[in-house]
């Protein structure tokens, strides 16, 4: 059977029309989440947050994150020099918002602060972001890290 040009551009319609179809189908069943609520009174507040970004770089010993594995926890120590720490700890998950996981700074007598690691924060990429306020001064950290 010899197909003539018409038939020929009315299979290649048919056959584009329907994949389109497919991808709208398919896109539609996708879950889409912003990744960052209220982005844009977040980016109103930039020059505080780099405000605290900066004052984090001047300390005189970094925080540091360290992960252990053979315990299952991971350790957040502070300047010996910091008194009175209070903050919020983000375990942020880039690619599903709702693993996002928030914990209150809590540290102990060595200015260290110790979690441990659960069945709740499942292994694979995170962004652990530290924000923090200590005699009267703001200060941000954030650290990509592989669970």
């Amino acid at each position: 059977m010899k197909i003539n040009w018409g038939t020929g551009i009315a299979i290649f319609y048919s056959c584009f029309v329907a994949i389109m179809i497919f991808m709208v189908v398919k896109s539609s069943q996708n879950n889409v989440h912003l990744v960052q609520e209220n982005y844009y009174q977040k980016d109103l507040g930039y020059e505080e947050f780099r405000s605290k970004r900066q004052n984090s770089t001047e300390l005189s010993t970094p925080v540091t994150i360290k992960l252990n594995n053979d315990q299952n926890t991971m350790e957040f120590s502070f300047p010996k020099d910091m008194k009175e720490v209070k903050g919020k700890l983000l375990f942020f998950r880039p690619s599903n918002k709702y693993m996002d996981k928030t914990y209150d700074l809590k540290l102990d007598g060595n200015s260290k602060m110790i979690l441990p690691l659960d069945a709740t924060i499942p292994s694979g990429l995170w962004r652990i972001k530290i924000d923090w306020e200590s005699q009267g001064k703001y200060f941000y950290k954030e650290e990509s890290i592989v669970i």
